[in-house]
């Protein structure tokens, strides 16, 4: 899972034997005005590795999208 933030990646994580249920990322961005964003992560139970996550998307703390 690579995060792209203005084409610079922010985080990058392999899952290689295990892919967990959910994942939250936090991060800043921004100087004036500075944003806090966070992106929920949720993975199917069955068949993880073969279906997309499902990724909800917040920006200081009101949701801005579901993808």
């Amino acid at each position: 899972m690579t995060l792209i933030v203005d084409g610079e990646t922010v985080k990058q994580e392999k899952f290689r034997f295990w892919i967990p249920l959910h994942r939250r990322y936090e991060l800043h961005v921004g100087d004036a005005p500075a944003h806090e964003v966070a992106i929920d992560v949720s993975f199917a139970r069955v068949g993880r590795k073969f279906t997309n996550p499902t990724c909800t998307a917040y920006v200081d703390g009101d949701v801005v999208g579901v993808y």
